[in-house]
């Protein structure tokens, strides 16, 4: 299980290109130590917002053979009161709102997300709506998601019996649902959402002695990377520091 760090938790409109050369050139330190004998660690670190990762260094005890790997990660962020809401109506009950947790989300693990909070909702509990089938195609970038023995669903891009400013699905685009769809027994993606999870590598090793690992080069990060960082199991202590920016926050 990965641990999960956000190097900031507030999210607004991008600032003026007057207000960002008035600001300082802040630099942030992420870090933390772990004991490794028999326990690999995993690490995610999200931003909601535009970041830069400017330096990592890993660290060991012990000049031993080891793994690590130091990835970006592409997914879906999801900010809470930004881009967390669905509309979805299944028999004869009114839309309901779903809210989807804050956080970074590979494609399967948005499937859970959405499906979690399907299930929670009583009204389609009550009229044996739940449990939902939500799944993530990697070939196709394509969600699909059904109710429980065959009810029908609607998704509701723009909501309307909830009147109200904002009756939007806000989260839609994140699944690739970018049209009202239903009654049906699939509601699946009108948009591909491809190479969700795919993690391109920015620094790794195997079997490798060395005590210390530098990575200098700049990584721009948006709301949609997390930086992964995995360190193999190990005799001795293993630690990480990551030195960003945060551009948009």
């Amino acid at each position: 299980m990965s641990i999960e760090y956000y190097p900031g938790d507030d999210a607004k409109k991008k600032k003026h290109v007057v207000e960002q050369l008035q600001e300082p050139n802040i630099l942030y330190s992420l870090g933390d130590s772990f004991n490794l004998t028999g326990s690999p660690q995993n690490i995610e670190i999200w931003n909601p917002g535009s970041w830069e990762v400017r330096r990592t260094t890993l660290h060991w005890t012990t000049a031993v053979g080891k793994d690590y790997s130091i990835t970006v990660c592409r997914g879906r962020g999801i900010i809470s009161g930004k881009n967390n809401r669905l509309f979805f109506k299944a028999d004869s009950i009114n839309e309901q709102e779903i809210l989807l947790s804050q956080g970074f989300y590979t494609g399967a693990e948005l499937a859970t997300e959405l499906k979690s909070k399907l299930d929670a909702n009583t009204a389609f509990v009550g009229v044996g709506a739940t449990p939902f089938t939500v799944t993530y195609a990697p070939v196709t970038g394509l969600f699909s998601i059904a109710a429980n023995g065959g009810i029908l669903l609607q998704y509701f891009y723009q909501a309307t019996a909830l009147r109200r400013l904002n009756n939007y699905s806000s989260a839609g685009r994140a699944l690739g649902l970018t049209q009202d769809q239903g009654p049906l027994a699939t509601i699946v993606s009108n948009v591909a959402a491809r190479n969700l999870g795919v993690e391109s590598v920015y620094l790794s090793g195997t079997a490798s002695a060395n005590v210390d690992v530098f990575g200098t080069d700049i990584i721009a990060m948006s709301l949609d990377n997390a930086i992964e960082i995995h360190l193999g199991a190990v005799a001795g202590t293993g630690s990480y520091e990551v030195i960003y920016k945060i551009l948009d926050s």
